[in-house]
Order: C-alpha cells, then structure tokens, then sequence
C-alpha cells in the first residue's frame, strides 16, 4: 500500500489507504464513490467530511488503532489550519492512484456510485480471494487484478506483483 509520512497533532505519522479504507472512505463521505470523492479533492469542491474521513482513516491504513484514530482527531482537527488538512487529504487520494498506468478501458458504472460490496466479495471469493485479503489490498493491486482477470486484451500483473499477491494472501 502506498504509504505516505507527513507530520500531524506533533509527530510524523503514516497514512495510507487500503482497498477496504477506500470502501469504508465511501460509506462516510455520504455513499459516494472513490471517483467522485478523487474528482471533489480535486476541484476544490470537497466537503469537510471528505477531508476529516480521508485523514482519520488514512491514520488507521498507517496503522493507528480506529478508537486512537478518531480521538486524535478529534482532539486536533479545529485546531489545524484547513488548508493543511485539504493539503494532507488531497496528498493522501493522490497517493492512491500512484502507480496505476492509465489504458483505454472505461470501468463499468458511474465514478459517482460506490462499489456494492457483496457481489464484489463474491466475485473475488470465486477467484480464492478471501474477503479479508480484499479488504487490506492496495487499491494499485485491486485494479491491477481486475484488469488482469478482464479478459485477452488486458494485462496480467508482472511476476513480481503476483509474488506479493500470494505473499498477501499467506498472511
């Protein structure tokens, strides 16, 4: 998972977001998709949920408890500047979508819509994915795979990126 250090309530903390953080970014920004949340940072149009969920739960993709999360921000939120917690969100969507090589192909459905949860379960537990293993993949990974399993004209992932799939999936 991309992971990003910056300084937030008087220490350099970690913040990342992994695939189930994305899910659960979208339930509390007001069930709305990741694309739409990625395109409101971006414009300048976000809410401040938008930019209090990215942090607090960036904080718990870096490996702070959820309980810990939510104090420390809600003990320090008022007192930081908004334009550094919209810097800090917008850095930590960005981080996101590093390394995911944009290709011609339209993703099904609208980027406004969050994922259904069930059936994407589902899918993946076809695939011997655990629902667990879902949950904790990097958002780089999630695509990689579904482009991999998309068909002939996509790519499979590179060997080295199937050798931290398995090594994911062991743990």
């Amino acid at each position: 998972m991309p992971e990003i250090l910056r300084e937030w309530a008087g220490a350099e903390r970690p913040f990342s977001l992994s695939f189930g953080g994305l899910m659960d970014l979208e339930e509390a920004c007001g069930k709305v998709g990741f694309g739409e949340i990625y395109l409101r940072m971006a414009r300048g149009n976000y809410f401040v949920r938008d930019v209090y969920h990215t942090i607090r739960l960036a904080l718990i993709g870096g490996g702070m408890s959820s309980v810990e999360a939510k104090r420390l921000l809600d003990d320090r939120f008022d007192a930081v500047p908004m334009n550094v917690k919209v810097e800090l969100a917008v850095e930590v969507v960005l981080s996101v979508m590093e390394g995911i090589k944009p290709d011609d192909t339209k993703p099904a459905g609208d980027p406004a819509t969050p994922y259904d949860v069930g059936p994407l379960l589902a899918s993946f537990a076809k695939l011997g994915v655990a629902p667990s293993a879902l949950r904790e993949m990097s958002y780089q990974d999630f695509v990689h795979m579904g482009r991999a399993f998309g068909g002939d004209t996509v790519q499979p992932p590179s060997e080295a990126e199937f050798e931290e799939m398995l090594e994911r999936m062991k743990g």
